[in-house]
């Protein structure tokens, strides 16, 4: 079998352990940390690099647990001299690339080492794989990562299979990654009638409607020019109702209907800025257990945390909260909950 290292958004250890065990047959995972794991399985890089739920995947050549107080330069000298470099050469997706570079992380941050390890290194790896080594831009990058959770790893990661899905471009996008994991938190199933109310530029439902199976899907939004282009990106999906709608009124969605809504209301950053999102926060959750069926499930994502559980609290009669977890996204502090319609 062969070892992984994966990264994926903190937060979300349990929902990735499960998702990881449903989706790798063959699956041993070693360790799972708060944004990490490491597992063993026979399924090659580019099917694990696949999994749209974890972030940078490599290949482990090497791994220890680190000593404290050590040089960096001996850590990763060390973590080269014990690896074994056939695991490489039995990589079938790696067989065509020509050219490598190394990259040390210490935390989160990229460091150098002494110049003689590092050419040592190099040199090594040249003569092992007859590759040519590229500093500014290389097929195929050797990271030596200094983990927070004193862990020591060597492992190579493909940059050709990097996805591209972690990227954000606009204000306000919900990054592809977290919307997928926010949709598993729903406990997806074909038989859902599923709705995001702030629906935004997509990301939620055009996940849901691209990896899970369903059974309607009601997309809308207040912005005018944001339902047009949403049109235009599920032209080809069938069963998706997109409507420009308030969500504090949703009046063509009939009440106990949805069993799904996965969403992420406006949090005042980029517009809203003067307003009283307790209130807000309030009538979305009614409109919301209006059109609810019971045992529905409703994720919601907020930086509004405090607002957000107030309004909450008001409705705890007709509602039940299953799960709240504290991430980050785009370095600014955020809660995810999970709630259950009674």
């Amino acid at each position: 079998m062969t070892t992984y290292f994966a990264t994926f958004i903190p937060g979300f250890k349990e929902v990735i352990e499960n998702t990881l065990k449903r989706d790798v047959k063959d699956i041993y995972i070693v360790s799972i940390f708060e944004s990490s794991v490491f597992f063993k399985t026979k399924y090659e890089l580019p099917f694990v690099n696949s999994l749209i739920y974890l972030n940078n995947v490599f290949l482990v050549l090497n791994f220890k647990m680190s000593k404290k107080d050590q040089l960096i330069g001996k850590v990763v000298q060390g973590l080269f001299d014990d690896c074994n470099l056939i695991n490489i050469k039995s990589e079938s997706s790696l067989h065509t690339f020509k050219t490598f570079r190394l990259m040390i992380q210490k935390g989160s941050k990229l460091i150098n080492i002494p110049r003689k390890i590092r050419t040592q290194i190099i040199e090594t790896i040249a003569d092992a794989t007859s590759w040519k080594f590229s500093p500014l831009k290389a097929d195929t990058e050797f990271w030596f990562l200094i983990r927070e959770e004193n862990v020591l790893i060597l492992g190579v990661k493909n940059t050709h299979l990097n996805s591209t899905l972690f990227q954000q471009t606009k204000d306000g996008q919900l990054r592809p990654k977290l919307a997928h994991i926010l949709n598993l938190l729903s406990e997806p199933n074909k038989d859902d009638t599923y709705l995001d109310p702030f629906a935004g530029y997509g990301a939620l439902p055009l996940d849901r409607a691209s990896y899970f199976s369903y059974k309607q899907i009601y997309v809308s939004d207040i912005d005018e020019k944001l339902i047009s282009d949403l049109k235009k990106q599920f032209l080809k999906k069938p069963n998706i109702l997109i409507r420009r709608e308030n969500a504090l009124n949703l009046k063509n969605i009939p009440n106990d209907s949805i069993s799904k809504i996965v969403t992420d209301p406006p949090w005042g950053f980029y517009d809203m800025k003067n307003e009283n999102f307790e209130i807000f926060y309030d009538n979305m959750l009614k409109e919301m257990i209006r059109i609810c069926q019971k045992k529905s499930i409703i994720i919601i994502l907020t930086a509004k945390t405090f607002e957000l559980e107030q309004a909450l609290h008001k409705a705890e009669y007709k509602i039940q909260i299953l799960k709240k977890l504290n991430i980050l996204v785009n370095g600014k502090k955020a809660s995810v909950f999970k709630i259950a319609v009674s």
